[in-house]
This record gives C-alpha cells, structure tokens and sequence, in this order.
C-alpha cells in the first residue's frame, strides 16, 4: 500500500471515529434530557398529589367546625399553617411540614385568607367581609436538578352546614344570656336584633 493511501485510510477512520462520536454524544444527550423530563413530571405529580393532600384535610377540618379555620390566627400569604393529627381528628397548626418521597423532600404549608363581596356578591379585592368563604392557599415546595420548584394552588372554601334554630316567639325575657339548650321564648337582646316576627340564627 502507497504512503498516499495510508493517510487516506487513516483520515476516513479518523472521519468515522469522530462521526460515531458525534452520534453517541446526541444520543447520550437525549437520553439525560428524557431522563430529566421524566423526573421533572413524576416529582410534580407527586407535589400534585401532596397538596391535594393537604386540601383534603384543610376541609376536613372546615366541615368539621368552620369556626376552628376562620379563626385559626393570623391571616395572610405570608403566615402559614399545616394539618396535623390530635387524637382521632385532624386540626390546623402553625408552619409547615416536610414529606419524602422517592427520595425527594417536599416542603408542604397552606396560607389562610379572608375574603371580600361587592355590591352584587362576587368576590372583590374590598368590599364586605364574607364570613362563610376563606381562600386557601396551598403551597409546595422541593429541589431538582439543584433549583427550587414550587407548586401552588388556591380554593375558596364555604361553609355550607349550619345549625339553624327559628323563632316565632319573641315574647319571652330578652335578658337571658344563655347558652340556651332548648330554644323557647327567651332571648338576649343585642344592638341591630329585630325581635318581630321570625327571627333566624346560624351558628358554625
């Protein structure tokens, strides 16, 4: 063989080792971009997941006694609360919790706020205070890939039971100061309270 076609045969293999290498590097590229995309998705299921959690037992706790979430404290985006478990129900305390899964720390709290209605009812910025309705701000927070990834979601909560008691006779004492267990006639007369009629009073 020819010194000319030895270095012609040397540079096509050197040509093919560089063409290969190119190919393996994409592919090799492709496969970590996959990889990634995939942990990205599953841990944002799984934060998914967690918040609706902790919705769940947010409003467990609302429909269990609406007076223990509005007046839980402080309220505001930047107070945050947690579930926990006392004894056999659930209860709202302040902070946050962490859960792991898979390996992966999740940093999980939730936000209480209250909230506003206009003129015509719909939920405004200002306005009057809706006592039966409080958003709720779910937030949670891990770290991939060396960032902070946060997942946040928002609810209006209602409170929707209530323990309903009518009167028709309001021509009983209007000093008693109750707690009355067995409605009759007699009331505790307050400022704005119209003893005529039939008078209705919901309790949470």
């Amino acid at each position: 063989m020819l010194n000319g076609e030895r270095g012609q045969s040397l540079t096509e293999l050197l040509i093919g080792v560089a063409i290969v290498t190119i190919i393996i590097s994409s592919i090799v590229g492709a496969i970590v971009l996959v990889l990634r995309s995939n942990l990205q998705a599953t841990t944002a299921r799984t934060a998914a997941g967690l918040g609706e959690e902790m919705m769940n037992g947010v409003r467990s706790v609302a429909e269990g006694s609406w007076s223990n979430l509005y007046s839980v404290g402080s309220k505001g985006s930047s107070t945050t609360y947690r579930v926990s478990a006392s004894g056999t129900s659930l209860a709202i305390v302040s902070g946050s919790e962490e859960v792991v899964v898979n390996s992966v720390t999740y940093t999980r709290f939730f936000s209480v706020e209250n909230v506003n209605r206009d003129s015509a009812q719909h939920i405004a910025a200002s306005g009057t205070e809706d006592l039966s309705t409080q958003k709720i701000t779910i937030t949670v927070r891990w770290q991939i890939n060396g960032k902070q990834a946060e997942l946040q979601t928002a609810e209006y909560l209602t409170r929707f039971r209530n323990e309903v008691t009518r009167f028709t006779d309001w021509s009983g004492s209007s000093t008693i100061p109750g707690p009355i267990t067995n409605p009759d006639n007699n009331y505790f007369s307050v400022s704005g309270l119209n003893a005529t009629g039939t008078g209705e009073l919901k309790l949470p």
